[in-house]
């Protein structure tokens, strides 16, 4: 769908350059310079003097003086299809500080299993920032995809001191830590496995008192063979 722009400013932002667009109903696009999806050169004047271009800046301005928790009040014109739009409007009952999931907002729209085409169309939002689509978690609250790169999702949700993880940091289902392989650990640093048994560093399991047990619960020598049992024959 063409947009009916009439108006376009460069504002500046501690996270980089952001292009504004605004339709004679409201904005219809924020975007990052080289962001996803960003819709390249657009046919429509500067003008910085626009009123909703205008307020835009006024509100980003208290949003980066703050902490973030400045609620934009700015009206919006952003296009897409009506499944879209819903999307982008229960966004935006994401406040400051707080986070959502996409199978939660799939819920909410009562389209449960409807999360990839919920994250799809959180990943379309034109409008960076005032739609909150950086407060939108992945599965056991990963830092998922964001059409900005993700040092700007998590700088975004710093900023507005979101319960976030440290950097690098990954879930699993259950909402525990894992290792760069994707198996979990424990609080105390030790990789587990599904049954929260302790293993070794190289995978191997081990008992309580730290000796190495096969599959069935055996215990190993330290070459991890099964020892035979007295009389047994080969």
């Amino acid at each position: 769908m063409k947009l009916a722009l009439v108006a376009q400013a460069r504002i500046d932002t501690p996270l980089g350059w952001m292009t504004a667009a605004a339709t004679a109903r409201g904005i219809a696009g924020l975007w990052f310079d080289g962001q996803r999806h960003h819709p390249g050169a657009l046919a429509a004047p500067n003008d910085e003097h626009n009123p909703h271009i205008a307020q835009l800046r006024r509100e980003l301005d208290a949003y980066w003086a703050g902490d973030g928790r400045t609620q934009f009040a700015v009206a919006l014109d952003a296009q897409g299809t009506p499944f879209q739009r819903r999307v982008w409007q229960a966004l935006r009952a994401i406040g400051p500080g707080q986070l959502g999931h996409y199978g939660t907002l799939a819920e909410r729209l009562g389209q449960p299993r409807a999360a990839r085409a919920v994250g799809a169309a959180v990943g379309r939002n034109p409008v960076s920032i005032v739609v909150p689509c950086h407060r939108v978690l992945g599965r056991g609250g990963a830092l998922t995809g964001y059409a900005g790169g993700l040092a700007r999702k998590r700088a975004l949700l710093e900023h507005e001191r979101a319960p976030i993880r440290h950097p690098g940091a990954r879930c699993g289902d259950d909402d525990a830590p894992i290792r760069h392989d994707g198996a979990p650990i424990r609080h105390d640093g030790a990789p587990i496995r599904h049954d929260d048994a302790p293993i070794r560093h190289d995978g191997a399991p081990i008992r309580h008192d730290g000796a190495p047990i096969g599959n069935e619960g055996a215990r190993l020598d330290r070459n991890g063979v099964r020892p035979r049992r007295a009389g047994a024959t080969s």
